[in-house]
């Protein structure tokens, strides 16, 4: 059998996610494991959100609301914007997708090109890649978006930069001024996707806000999810809030019924949920000046960081992924992200961090 693929696709690496609890149990037997892989919070979901699922569980024969209104309306309360400026979508991952499909195309001579930085979060760019346009890695500047790099890149091809701000997975952020710079010198053919996953873990005071410059008319794309601090990972919910004309386009583009029944009814909860946000910032702030201690301790580097992460460089990063997965401890190997030295690791919670950082000094101890 002969199947004809693009070659655009044909030399597509897939995203690899972080490895299932379950997955490591069948593979190795083992049990009790600790996943601090994924970037997901360890505190668990919104007390809010998980009563408003259940009570709308007997409802899940019915289809969901196409167009989320109620999740449009609580997202508008929540940032003082209209609904108009809010595209939801089944994660930011999604969210990503429709955009690049919309505004990128493959059939101009040459070809739209998507700029980004070396160690971006990757989604981008197999995106862009996909949609059989060209995606243009830069380097990074001391493990941070480099600006002047990004915008050197630009050429009349290029519709949208990435900047995932904090960056995942080195943890770092550029400055309120740096991204002001960046943005006054784009060129009006292209625009700014600026991911804010890690938005309310960040609590340097040079960090800027990137729905203002949504408010401002800047030609800038802010992307938010409720899979991290929300603790809604498992429901798949992230948005976009940009101009409500170019969100309207993406719209058209979208699948029907993307986001589910039970995602959308948790997510408006988790809105209204500010007591265990501010639980989760401080468990979380908690554990990484921990961790930061411990690792200290040990003589390793690793970034200082504004997220719910570390990046620790250990020599043989995917070595010490596999002597951790042993010790039942799952964390991310950074191979893929260009840095085969370094693992990634989630701030678990106290418990969890305990067990990492014994099974990590085992580990190192016996390399």
């Amino acid at each position: 059998m002969t199947i004809d693929v693009p070659e655009h696709i044909a030399t597509l690496i897939p995203y690899s996610p972080g490895k299932p609890v379950e997955e490591l149990e069948r593979e190795l037997g083992i049990t009790n494991v600790v996943k601090l892989a994924s970037n997901e919070n360890p505190f668990g979901p919104s007390p809010k959100a998980m009563e408003a699922v259940r009570r709308a569980v007997s409802q899940v024969h019915r289809y969901p609301d196409g167009g989320s209104y109620h999740l449009h309306q609580a997202l508008a309360e929540r940032h003082g914007l209209a609904p108009e400026h809010f595209l939801i979508g089944n994660g930011s991952n999604e969210v990503i997708v429709d955009i690049i499909n919309t505004y990128m195309r493959a059939d101009r001579r040459p070809a739209d090109r998507g700029v980004t930085g070396e160690y971006a979060f990757l989604v981008f760019r197999l995106a862009v890649q996909s949609r059989g346009c060209t995606p243009v890695m830069v380097p990074f500047r001391d493990y941070r978006h480099d600006p002047k790099a990004l915008l050197a890149a630009v050429d009349e091809q290029t519709r949208f930069v990435y900047v995932d701000n904090p960056n995942n997975p080195c943890g770092t952020f550029l400055r309120a001024e740096e991204l002001d710079a960046l943005i006054a010198a784009l060129p009006e053919h292209c625009w700014l996707l600026l991911d804010e996953a890690y938005f309310e873990y960040v609590d340097d005071p040079r960090y800027p806000d990137g729905v203002r410059y949504v408010r401002d008319g800047r030609r800038v794309i802010v992307l938010r999810t409720f899979s991290k601090v929300f603790g809604l990972a498992g429901l798949r919910v992230g948005y976009a809030i940009a101009d409500p004309e170019l969100l309207s386009y993406v719209n058209r583009v979208r699948d029907p019924f993307n986001v589910n029944m039970l995602a959308q009814i948790g997510a408006c909860a988790a809105c209204t949920d500010t007591e265990h946000l501010e639980r989760c910032r401080l468990g979380t702030a908690a554990g990484k000046a921990w961790l930061a201690s411990r690792l200290g301790e040990l003589g390793v580097d690793f970034l200082p960081t504004v997220t719910n992460f570390y990046l620790i460089r250990v020599g043989h990063g995917g070595a010490v992924y596999e002597a951790l997965l042993r010790e039942g401890v799952i964390v991310r190997p950074m191979g893929g992200f260009g840095l085969p030295e370094h693992i990634r690791v989630t701030i678990g919670t106290q418990e969890e961090n305990a067990r990492f950082m014994g099974a990590l000094r085992r580990v190192l101890k016996r390399a």
